[in-house]
């Protein structure tokens, strides 16, 4: 892997290893007494902390990881499970990503670490102040030329732009975990997918994975919202998804935003 690709990696894979560790934090809701967030397993620290072993493999890098974990237990935030568990979805995530191959991977995994650690702690967290760290993070990116090419095409692309408006807009409505774990799982499990059967456009198996997404999006979210609302959102957003030819971190939020609208979600 070239210097460059290996740059984007460590950051993608950074990133994505901390969304999956929030994912599965919906899956598994653990309880805990303390934290930012409610729910203990797996680590979100210590899988993005380990997510350097896989990516950039080095005595440091081991270390590194090593010291994160004992830090979340000794600090009383984890227990020696949950950093076995942050260890173990690092190492998940970086299978599921490195053998796709394609040039949009990395910014791919950038997009679903972003949105699903956005997504995930809105739940917990004043929606709006993570919505403004996004923005502010982003326009940080833009203004580092190699942080910028790990999350973008190119310099003009607007992916980027559109995904913090749809995460802030969703925040100031109320709904910035929906648009965020919306993204997070339709758009990306779309991707892979399609990626996986090796198609380079959108594709019947995109759509197969972005209704798997949808699926999920329900499933993690349940007891959050109303069924009907959150059934509306997963079933319909992946054929919105695969219809759409404007930018998917457009379409997305302002169909979510409708759907809540008409159900009547309260804003």
């Amino acid at each position: 892997m070239r210097n460059n690709s290996r740059g984007k990696y460590v950051i993608g894979l950074f990133l994505a290893s901390g969304g999956m560790a929030a994912l599965l934090k919906l899956v598994f809701r653990v309880p805990r007494e303390v934290g930012i967030d409610p729910l203990s397993f797996p680590s979100i620290h210590t899988a993005a902390a380990s997510s350097l072993i896989f990516s950039y493999p080095h005595p440091l890098s081991i270390l590194y990881a090593v010291i994160v974990g004992l830090l979340r237990i000794v600090e009383g935030y984890h227990t020696f499970v949950d950093v076995i568990g942050g260890i173990l979805t690092a190492f998940l995530t970086h299978i599921i990503f490195y053998f796709i191959e394609d040039k949009d991977r990395e910014r791919k995994m950038v997009h679903f670490g972003v949105s699903m650690l956005s997504g995930f702690f809105m739940l917990f967290v004043n929606q709006i102040a993570i919505a403004i760290i996004i923005l502010a993070g982003i326009s940080v990116a833009r203004m580092i030329s190699f942080l910028w090419n790990a999350f973008a095409r190119n310099e003009r692309d607007r992916a980027p732009l559109y995904l913090s408006i749809g995460l802030l807009s969703g925040a100031l409505v109320g709904i910035g975990p929906l648009v965020g774990i919306l993204m997070a799982t339709v758009d990306t499990l779309s991707y892979v997918v399609g990626k996986i059967f090796r198609t380079e456009k959108k594709s019947v198996y995109g759509l197969i994975g972005g209704f798997v997404g949808g699926v999920l999006f329900v499933f993690l979210l349940r007891g959050f919202y109303e069924w009907p609302l959150l059934l509306s959102i997963g079933i319909v957003a992946p054929f919105v998804e695969y219809k759409s030819r404007v930018d998917d971190n457009a379409t997305l939020p302002l169909f979510t935003l409708i759907v809540a609208l008409v159900l009547g979600q309260p804003l």
